[in-house]
């Protein structure tokens, strides 16, 4: 097999809230299946679709059973969860070039035919974060949006109420 110039290393913020601003990363590449390489894909098919979050894929070798949900002799327990943050760098010639970073969709476990149960794979599947902006709803307008912020308090002889146009 030829030597690559470059190292692809991937990390999951297992023990970091998903939006933590500096999570502590914990490196899962060796874990990594070296047959079925991770796919990345990002943006959208034609100049007429919408533009789609990024997804990621990935094999992980889950024999000891570290990527199992709700194992407690998981090294990562209780934090095997959906949601939690991973990202994907190349790093070449000494430089770290991060690919993907997203949010763990599902943590699915396998087991291989013919084994007897004794190797597990996990296929772990992440959406980048602009899945989550997507999520936040239409915005009102600046006015609605400034009133319902202020939050009015009924007064305690006459009720309020707020009716849009």
């Amino acid at each position: 097999m030829a030597d690559f110039p470059w190292q692809v290393k991937i990390e999951v913020a297992f023990a970091s809230q998903p939006m933590a601003a500096s999570p502590t990363w914990t490196d899962i590449s060796t874990y990594a299946s070296a047959v079925n390489p991770l796919s990345i894909s990002r943006g959208r098919p034609d100049e007429f679709s919408d533009v789609q979050p990024g997804t990621m894929s990935l094999l992980l070798n889950n024999a000891d059973g570290r990527f199992t949900r709700g194992r407690v002799a998981s090294p990562y327990y209780p934090n095997v969860r959906n949601g939690r943050r991973i990202r994907v760098s190349i790093i070449y010639s000494s430089t770290t070039y991060v690919r993907f970073d997203g949010h763990v969709n599902e943590w699915p476990t396998t087991w291989e035919e013919g084994t007897g149960g004794a190797q597990s794979w996990v296929t772990v599947t992440a959406t980048d974060r602009s899945k989550r902006l997507g999520q936040t709803g239409e915005l009102r307008s600046m006015v609605e949006e400034e009133i319902l912020r202020d939050a009015i308090a009924p007064d305690s002889t006459h009720g309020s109420a707020y009716y849009p146009l």
